[in-house]
Parts: C-alpha cells; structure tokens; sequence
C-alpha cells in the first residue's frame, strides 16, 4: 500500500514546544484503505491522565465513528470499530486539552481531513532496509539500529519486546530505546556497545502497519563491532532544486540525501523552507525519512516567481549521534506546476541480457530527480519469472537513479531468468507517478568477476586549452 504518514510542521513554532509532529493517513490524503487506523504522533512525551475518549474523534460529516484507542509516550492511536465506507471523505480532531508531561498544551484543536478508496489494505509490510546491513563489519560502537518498512506502520506495535539487540554471544539483551516514526524505527543502546563483538537484532512479526497486518515475516541478522566509535558528522550530499535554481515547480518537493544513514526520529521540525515566512510543509513517506535520503512537502503549491530558503540544521544526527554539518541553500519558483511523468531511461541488466552474473544488482535511471521516499521495495521488485515469487531485497536511491540489492542470504540462482518491476508508486519529486516498467534478464552459471575500466574521459589525457567552465565526464 502507498505511504500515507505525514510529519507536519504547520503548528509547529520555531522553539520547542508542545506539537503534533507526525500524522497519518496524512492531510487531504486520496486512496486511503478502509480499514486504516488514525495515528497521530507528538514532539514530546505525553501526559497520560490528560488523554480522554474526546481526545482524537474521527468524523464523517456530523457522525461521530465509534473506535478505541491506544497510546505511547509520544503515539496516538485510533482504531475504527468498523471498516470505513468507500470513496468517502473523514475529519480528524485532535483535543488541544491532550498535554505533554510538562503540562503544555497544543496552541488549537488539530484539525484535518482524508478519502477513503475502496478497498481493504491485506499486504502485509516488509523491512525495506536495514542498518547495519547483515553481515556488517567493524561497525562503530557508538551505533543505533535502524530499520525502514514497505509501509507506514502502527508505532504502538513496536517496542522493546519485538525490536530487540543482544550480544550474540552472552545472549543479553541490550538495554535501548525505540523510536517509531511512519515506516521508520530506531533502536538506540543505552550504552557503548564492547568492542569486537558480534551483536543480533530481532524483530518480530508482532510488528503492523495500520491496517493491523502483521509483518510477514520475522528477521533478525547479526553485524559485529570494530574497535572505536563513529566521531564523523553526516553531511548533505545532493539537493533537489539545486542551490540558486530558476523556474522551479510550484508543486516541487524537496529532496535530501546524506553522506551516512541518519537516525530518522531526528528529523521533526529540522528541514525549514521560508520565503522570510515560515512554509508549513511535511516530510512525508517513507517517511520521508529513509535513513540516507529526506523529502519535505509543503502542504500547497509555492507562490510563483519566489525566492524560498531552505534550512537544514544540525538537530539531524546520525546513527552514531554525530550531528549533521547543517546546509542551506536557496531557489526560485516558476509559474506553473509540474505535471510530467517521469520515465526510466535506462536499466542494468539491459532488457533480455542472456548470461549475467549472479552478482548484479538491478539498477536504473530516471528521466528526472526522484522522490526517494516513494522508491522502495514495494514499488521496485525483482521476483523469479516462473515461479511468480518476489526475492527480499533493499532499494537504495539516488535521486535520479536506483539501486535493488538482494538479501544477501537468498542471492540470485544460476541460470534463472528474473522479472524487474517498477510501478507508479514510485513519484518524482512534484509526486507525479511513475510510467510503469518492467522488463526481464537471465543470469549465467556464476559471479561477474570482471573488474570495470574506464573508456574514455574528457578532457582527454594531458588536453591543453580546456575552457574554465567545461565539465569533466568519465565513461566505463
């Protein structure tokens, strides 16, 4: 199913205060499952007694819908006590009376609105990414563990007891914190892990989305610890629009990548856009957040022909605690929207390639910048074209390019012809879907094992009289 989590700013003042910081199905939201829940989620910790049946009320024109709900320290949670109606528009109210532990209240009642589909969401969600990768090595001490899912998930559902971390030899359970925000959760040591030791993470099934389907499988993995902490800040790494960009898209999203994974549940209220007043906007999907890459939306169109600001500050850490170099950057809107699909301009493997190495990684390129958020393992897939079933696997992106790369416990077979698939819930970045693609490769008795070299390069080889504005490319 698409990702429906918002993490929203529109309340939200430049301090510290008491906020709804993430929401889900999200503001004006079309195609919603009707057996969704209503998760709201909270920039502080939430005063329990303060929490009532009036908290949260879902509505459909003047009906109040029936429904129970839970809560965490910073999670609100409403489950409808019957599926929704198709193709209909609910409200969400949020009490200003709910208060934080410090006894702050929100500024106004938290009002908005989203449409059902017509269907019942039954897939189940999958870990999309894992951090540290299975298998990883000298992985510092001082690290967090993340994981991102195919699919906004109910954060109630994933705590301590399911997303564990032990030493995989003494079988103790490390002390932790966890944090769910939309499809992304982190778990954070209470202490440095040993040095040199190989550590197991866990997480269980008992893991849901919101529609209450349980993870489809169990998974747990191992990485081992090197010999001293992480101590390199993160830094931004590519943007999109780039730095004094013309004639921008209205409806343009913002896209962030970072040099390292970054610990997600850092992320509320940490990417400001500003045209010398404060854009209310959402970093949305995956959720937004997807460990390497960000994206914030504003909440409606840009004004034409304007210059906006945006900030991206140093509360963004790592997973490591290190904090973000922060980076701004400024570009100008043109005056109409974006409405261009986007295309896959090319594949590796090629279409029908006969003997490639089991070793590959699909890859792809995009006619333009991506939504990263929107580019994950359930909208780019690689399943067995005999069989129909789909491989686990993780996707990184890139911006304008993407990367799948199998679980490295089920590599691809020899001599097995493999289908790649990429539907239209991949979104650029004006969230214009996709034209589906899929086409299919056939690997050969074993590895690739022949190293690239570079073809050509220009400027050439000790070239004389290179313009000062020429670009240098390298081809393999």
């Amino acid at each position: 199913m698409p990702f429906f989590a918002y993490l929203d700013f529109s309340n939200r003042s430049a301090d510290s205060s008491f906020n709804v910081s993430q929401i889900s199905p999200g503001p004006n939201v079309t195609g919603v499952s009707l057996n969704t829940s209503i998760q709201v989620g909270f920039s502080q910790k939430l005063d329990s007694s303060s929490i009532q049946s009036q908290s949260i009320q879902l509505t459909q024109g003047n009906t109040i819908i029936p429904g129970n709900f839970t809560s965490t320290e910073k999670t609100l949670l409403f489950n409808p006590t019957s599926s929704l109606a198709a193709s209909t528009v609910y409200s969400v109210s949020i009490s200003k009376d709910i208060k934080s532990m410090d006894g702050s209240s929100l500024s106004e009642d938290y009002t908005w609105s989203f449409t059902t589909n017509t269907i019942v969401d039954l897939v189940a969600p999958d870990v999309s990414l894992r951090t540290p990768t299975i298998g990883a090595n000298l992985v510092p001490n001082n690290t967090s563990v993340q994981i991102a899912f195919t699919e906004t998930m109910n954060c109630t559902s994933i705590n301590i007891t399911n997303f564990t971390l032990k030493n995989n030899v003494t079988n103790v359970l490390e002390p932790s914190n966890v944090v769910c925000l939309g499809s992304v959760a982190t778990l954070t040591p209470n202490n440095p892990l040993a040095f040199n030791t190989v550590y197991r993470v866990d997480i269980l099934s008992t893991a849901k989305d919101l529609a209450n389907n349980p993870l489809v499988n169990a998974y747990n993995w191992t990485f081992t610890t090197g010999v001293a902490p992480d101590l390199t800040v993160p830094t931004v790494s590519f943007v999109n629009p780039t730095p004094n960009a013309q004639n921008v898209p209205i409806n343009e999203t913002i896209s962030i990548a970072f040099s390292e994974p970054i610990n997600c549940a850092t992320i509320i209220g940490s990417i400001v856009l500003d045209d010398n007043i404060l854009i209310p906007g959402s970093v949305n999907g995956n959720p937004g957040c997807t460990g390497t890459t960000a994206s914030f939306t504003p909440l409606g169109n840009l004004t034409p022909n304007t210059n906006y600001t945006v900030t991206v500050s140093n509360a963004i850490t790592d997973l490591q605690n290190n904090p973000l170099t922060p980076s701004t950057w400024s570009f100008t809107t043109a005056a109409a929207v974006d409405q261009t699909q986007p295309t896959v301009t090319f594949t590796v493997p090629s279409a029908n390639a006969n003997g490639v190495g089991t070793n590959v990684n699909p890859m792809v390129v995009f006619s333009e910048p991506m939504s990263c958020a929107s580019v994950t393992s359930a909208s780019f897939r690689l399943k067995r074209q005999a069989t129909g079933v789909y491989l686990i696997g993780s996707v990184n992106c890139f911006g304008t390019s993407a990367t799948w790369t199998p679980d490295p416990v089920n590599p691809l077979a020899f001599n097995t012809t493999y289908t790649v698939e990429i539907d239209q819930g991949a979104l650029d970045t004006f969230n214009n879907p996709l034209i589906p693609i899929n086409w299919n490769f056939t690997t050969g008795p074993g590895p690739d094992l022949t190293p690239p070299s570079v073809a050509v390069v220009t400027p050439a080889n000790a070239a004389i009289g290179v313009p000062t504005n020429g670009g240098v490319s390298i081809a393999f």
